[in-house]
């Protein structure tokens, strides 16, 4: 996942990471911080990896997932599961595109992105949902603002596609943490936001008498 790497290795999200563990010292209440977000991530790529094997997804369309399709169309997330060969990789019709659909052949472009680049787009995704609370409770400006600006910064910095950024500072400007705004299960964000509430452990939280979440909100079991 070399946007990732390049991530955990930039300066500017280095310097949050620590602001955001410092501010939030001794919180009582969820944290933000960088263990934070990677729980996100993992749930949110176990939520979608069961997705696609399950083929409980809406219709979709052919947009570069391996594993499934994002956005509405023809084919069904089932229908893009990779098929496995000896050597356990994806069977792409065309290897050098990453191309495995016998209707992509001639058109290459319109492939699929192999199973690593998926992964990678959730996980910069889910470890930036977040990057605002440093300056949130140094400004008093909401995260979600302040973090998809911040977040588009940093993202240009480790050389991340130009049309990704505006999926990643998208989904962190609608983000608010309790609202689920994304009901498309072919998005990126529906598992995003989901796995941020399902990695709370509200059921055992020491704190759960004061919490400001309702009843309704919290998450009262492991969902991953």
């Amino acid at each position: 996942m070399k946007y990732t790497e390049r991530l955990l290795k930039n300066k500017c999200f280095q310097q949050v990471q620590r602001e955001i563990r410092e501010d939030e010292a001794d919180r009582i209440y969820c944290r933000h911080e960088l263990e934070h977000g990677l729980d996100v991530c993992r749930i949110a790529w176990i939520m979608y990896l069961e997705a696609v094997t399950s083929g409980n997804s809406a219709e979709t369309r052919h947009t570069g997932f391996s594993g499934g399709y994002l956005k509405a169309g023809k084919t069904r997330m089932s229908d893009s599961l990779p098929d496995y060969g000896k050597k356990d990789l994806p069977d792409y019709g065309n290897e050098e595109k990453g191309c495995r659909r016998a209707d992509c052949e001639e058109n290459p472009d319109c492939g699929p992105e192999p199973w690593e680049e998926i992964k990678d787009r959730f996980y910069v995704t889910g470890l930036l949902h977040d990057i605002g609370r440093s300056l949130q409770y140094r400004t008093g400006e909401h995260h979600s603002a302040a973090g998809a600006a911040l977040a588009e910064q940093i993202l240009r910095e480790i050389d991340y596609p130009e049309d990704r950024i505006r999926e990643t500072a998208d989904f962190i400007q609608d983000h608010h943490g309790r609202q689920n705004i994304y009901t498309d299960q072919n998005s990126i964000g529906y598992y995003i936001e989901r796995a941020d509430q399902f990695s709370r452990n509200c059921f055992c939280c020491t704190a759960a008498d004061t919490c400001k979440w309702e009843d309704e909100e919290r998450n009262q079991t492991i969902r991953c």
